[in-house]
């Protein structure tokens, strides 16, 4: 692990870590067969079998892992697609239990000022983490430099899993 990486489980692994739908994704996936991740894949990087024991190594890190029901919704849609979408949502469940999901009304979110730049998850969750003072776990680079800039703790999944790479803290 890098060195931003240890540096959020030493300052925030009492607190927890909110973490974003495709580290959901990876986690509900990959606790019912790490061969099935490549196929979920999203965006111009796409996720290998052995990013799901990455991915729990640094999220076991930390004594709780937080969520939102927009993250939950966003995965379960990608999820929806397979025809072996039981399977996984039976795990998804299993790491949900594990979870503690926050509520933010979508009026409240929509008035936050980078909604139109984010979007209503990523809102949400930027929203969650300035105002609960939690970092984030995400793949998402577009998210984690809003976060970085607005001087919120956040974690590119790319970055940990890249150690070499570069950070904004």
């Amino acid at each position: 692990m890098n060195s931003y990486a240890n540096w959020l489980i030493e300052k925030y692994a009492r607190s927890g870590i909110l973490i974003d739908a495709n580290i959901l994704l990876i986690l509900a996936v990959g606790k019912k067969d790490t061969t099935s991740i490549p196929r979920f894949c999203r965006g111009k990087h796409c996720f290998e079998a052995k990013d799901y024991q990455l991915v729990c190594d640094f999220v076991r890190s930390f004594r709780r892992i937080m969520t939102l029901p927009n993250i939950v919704t966003e995965v379960d849609n990608l999820l929806g697609n397979r025809k072996d979408h039981e399977a996984f949502c039976g795990s998804m469940v299993q790491v949900l239990d594990l979870a503690e999901e926050k509520y933010l009304e979508t009026k409240v979110v929509v008035k936050a000022q980078c909604f139109a730049y984010l979007g209503l998850t990523d809102s949400a969750i930027a929203y969650a983490a300035l105002t609960g003072q939690c970092p984030v776990f995400s793949s998402d680079a577009t998210l984690c430099k809003y976060l970085n800039d607005n001087l919120v703790p956040a974690l590119n999944f790319w970055h940990l899993k890249s150690p070499d790479l570069r950070f904004e803290v």
